[in-house]
């Protein structure tokens, strides 16, 4: 007797999109992209939204963000983004402080 396989192509509508946005299925050995761990830290850094609702935004349970949220390169990327907004409050200061002259 010959076993059948199935495959994607044999299951009906496996093309289609779903109707309710599609998580990303992630093995737990992959670590996320260098742009998922950008996008997180940027949106945690602006802090207006829950980890909840960021980690719904990035396609991600709450429990991933706050694993990511302990990786290295996110906080790498943290630092990043503290570190240009002072840059850039200090060169808003100076710039008013000129504007004075």
């Amino acid at each position: 007797m010959t076993e059948r396989f199935t495959f994607f192509e044999d299951v009906e509508g496996w093309d289609t999109p779903a109707a309710e946005p599609v998580h990303r299925a992630q093995p737990a050995h992959l670590p996320p992209t260098p742009a998922e761990v950008g996008r997180a830290a940027a949106l945690c850094f602006r802090d207006e939204e829950t980890d909840e609702k960021i980690a719904t935004r990035l396609g991600v349970c709450r429990r991933t963000l706050v694993r990511w949220k302990h990786r290295p390169e996110f906080v790498a990327a943290t630092i990043a983004l503290e570190e240009h907004a002072r840059l850039d409050s200090r060169h808003d200061f100076m710039r008013s402080v000129l504007s004075g002259w």
